[in-house]
Parts: C-alpha cells; structure tokens; sequence
C-alpha cells in the first residue's frame, strides 16, 4: 500500500517538474528610459515622441503637453539624450500660450533662447517673448500702419496692417502676421535711436541702441527669416561703436597698469620687507570703475557682434572681457603678504 503511495507521489513531481521545463522563458523587462522618444519613463508610462506631443497640441490637448514636458524636461543623462530642450521648452511655451498662461509662456520662450546655439532658433524664440510681452488679450495691435505691398501676390505675412486692429497670434499663419506688423513698429522706434546713438561720443546711448538693435533683429528674423534691414540700420553704428570702445578701453588698460606697478612696490622699513605697498583709495576707486565699464562694454560689443557680423566688435567683446579680469586680479591681489595667501596664487602679470 505504501509502495503505490509513494509511486503516486512520485508520478506527480515527475509530471510538475516536466511542466516548468516546457513553460516558456519569462519576457525580460523592457529598460526605463535610454532617453530615447517612446520608451518607458520612470512611472512605466511611455514617453511621447514630438511628433505627439505636437499632435496634442494640434488637437487642443494643451493640458496633457504641458503634463508630458514637464516630465520630459526633469529627464536626466541617458533619459533626456532622446529630447532637445529648446523644442521642449518652445512646446511649453506654445501650450501655456493656449491655456491663457502668459507668464509661463514668456518665462518658457526665453528659457529656450538659451538652451540652443543655433542664432535662427534664439532670434525665434527671442521674438516670440517679446510679441508675447507687448501683445493685448486680443491679439497684437500695430501701432503704425504697414506700406502696402509692392506685388500684389504677396503673402498673409505682408499684407497691410491697420492700426488699432488686434492681430492674433497663437496660430502659426496669425503670428507671422503679428511678427511682420512688429516688425514695423520695432523700426519706427528703433531707427532714430540708432541714429541719435551714431552721433554720440558717449557709450550710454549706444547701449541703449544696441539692446533695441537686438530685438529688432530678432523681429526680423521671425518675420522674414533674415536680419537684412537689421544690419543696413546698423553699418554705421558699429564702426563707429568700435572706436568709442576701443577709445574707451585703451586709456582703462593703462590706467590698471599705473595701478599695478604703485601697488606691487615693496615696503621697506629698515633691513626688513613689510610686504607691498598695495593700493591707495583712488586706485580702488579707478580699477572699481574699470569693472564696472566692462561689464557694460563686454555684452554691448557681443550683441552688436551679432547683429553687424563685425570681427573686430568681437574683438572688443574679447578684450573688454581680458581687462576685467585683469583689474579683478589687480584689485584683490594679497598685497600685505606679497602675494602670499592670494586664493589664486599665480601672480599678475609684472610682479617681482
């Protein structure tokens, strides 16, 4: 009896142990991100590829783009290496756009202006702030009426633009539209300023040109895809913002040097060195002042770089750059103790 027992027994782990053998290998999870559009996120949720995210967006969906960017946005290494951010953040910024959201689509714009190199993608994204920051509920409202087109064939974006009259511009069509009328306006503000700034001898007026030099360069280039009426206004300001800069930077160069080699002299009292003189009240005033133009001359050289395609304004750029790290250094150099306890122990340039 104990015999058949144990024979039962016996057929019944043989038959459980042939089932596991025949089931078939368990399927191997699939890998959490990679980064790449479509794969899985860190929720198991699978993320959407642009392709959908704008189609969402097409469909009026803007709550659920908004949802799958931020996301999307807070991807890190591998995971994020499928998504370039400036499309991400300029789908942010086309989503709140069309939730009502404007500070969150300005923000979400001029976020993307710097998370690309691309010049074109930076002016776009640079635009689309402004129009959004001058813009009425309604829609864009032209403040001079635009020249009626040469060719009577002429697209939307061309067409005459009657002041007062709100133009939209969530949609693409409606926005170039918008751009173009900007477009027009920027001019009318800008074009007297530069003249005014050309005229100068001072640099304050011509950095206040150049900022509005910038956005109208970006307008341009929104509106037409060129920044050609941009560069024409501006030929004439940058050589003459080369001088005044270069004008300006030659004499603050000396004037660090002077400093430099009064300050970096030795203190002797007796047989015995007491370190350095170091710097007097008005030397710290002028390498202060120094700084502080630099820090003005430096951007303003950039973006006027930018919009005239000038070498030597990049040249400006560079050395006004050069000069505030020289009188930086000059300015907290460790004196006392010859340099003993400087953060940065290289020594400027000509010390003993």
């Amino acid at each position: 009896m104990r015999n058949r027992f144990f024979v039962a027994v016996l057929i019944v782990v043989i038959s459980f142990i042939a089932r596991v053998d025949a089931a078939p290998a368990p399927t191997t999870a699939p890998a959490v991100g990679g980064g790449r559009a479509g794969s899985a996120g860190a929720g198991g949720e699978a993320l959407p590829t642009m392709q959908q995210l704008n189609q969402m967006l097409s469909e009026g969906k803007s709550q659920d783009v908004l949802r799958h960017v931020a996301k999307l946005l807070a991807l890190k290494g591998e995971a994020a290496k499928g998504y370039d951010r400036y499309d991400l953040l300029c789908l942010r910024g086309e989503g709140a756009l069309r939730t009502k959201a404007n500070t969150m689509a300005i923000d979400a714009f001029a976020q993307a202006a710097r998370a690309t190199e691309d010049s074109q993608k930076q002016a776009v994204a640079r635009a689309t702030e402004l129009l959004i920051r001058r813009a009425k509920p309604l829609g864009y409202v032209p403040r001079v009426a635009a020249p009626a087109p040469a060719n009577a064939q002429a697209d939307a974006a061309a067409a005459k633009a009657k002041p007062g009259t709100p133009i939209p511009y969530i949609e693409a069509a409606d926005r170039k539209r918008a751009f173009a009328a900007m477009l027009i306006d920027e001019m009318a503000v800008v074009d007297p300023k530069v003249k005014a700034a050309t005229k100068s001898e001072a640099l304050p007026p011509i950095i206040d040109a150049i900022k509005s030099l910038g956005d109208l360069r970006a307008v341009e280039i929104a509106a037409k895809g060129t920044s050609t009426e941009t560069k024409g206004l501006s030929a004439d300001l940058g050589t003459h913002a080369h001088h005044l800069i270069s004008d300006t930077i030659r004499p603050m160069s000396k004037r660090v040097e002077e400093c430099w080699r009064s300050a970096s002299r030795y203190s002797i009292s007796g047989n015995d060195v007491n370190g350095l003189w170091g710097l007097t009240s008005a030397e710290q005033y002028d390498l202060k002042a120094v700084i502080a133009t630099c820090e003005k001359v430096q951007p303003v050289a950039s973006e006027l770089a930018t919009v005239t395609d000038r070498a030597e304004l990049i040249a400006d750029a560079q050395a006004a750059q050069k000069l505030h790290a020289r009188a930086s250094e000059v300015l907290s150099y460790d004196y006392a103790n010859a340099g003993r306890y400087n953060k940065d122990p290289k020594k400027p340039a000509g010390a003993r």
